[in-house]
């Protein structure tokens, strides 16, 4: 009787092993950031001056992420004129685009919102 529930057993491990190893999606995990640009008051030169401030800080937040997760950001541009973002030093992984580049870049007009998806690589 224990064999038998013995057996039963890691046949049941078994299957949801194998089940599990068939349902289980192999793509790489996902960021997603959303970024809020607006004008602030900052010193960074000692001087209070006019800035762009991404989520109220200055620098802007980092984007906290390892080699083949793929960044979402969203961002939503409260200023009153157009805002463009670059990634500079990110490699695009699965494309011939490098940094800087127009389709790598994300050109906001004022009073709207844009995202950009892409998949980090560093080297």
């Amino acid at each position: 009787m224990k064999q038998t529930n013995l057996l039963l057993c890691k046949l049941f491990i078994g299957a949801l092993f194998l089940l599990g190893s068939v349902l289980v999606n192999g793509e790489d995990p996902y960021m997603f950031y959303t970024w809020t640009v607006t004008y602030g008051t900052r010193s960074p030169l000692g001087v209070p001056q006019q800035v762009i401030l991404i989520n109220n800080q200055f620098p802007g937040p980092p984007i906290e992420a390892v080699t083949n997760n793929n960044v979402v950001v969203n961002l939503i541009n409260k200023l009153d004129e157009p805002f463009l973002i670059t990634w500079n030093g990110v490699k695009q992984r699965r494309t011939s685009w490098q940094d800087g580049l127009t389709s790598f870049n994300l050109k906001i007009k004022s009073a709207k919102a844009a995202y950009k998806i892409f998949p980090l690589k560093f080297s």
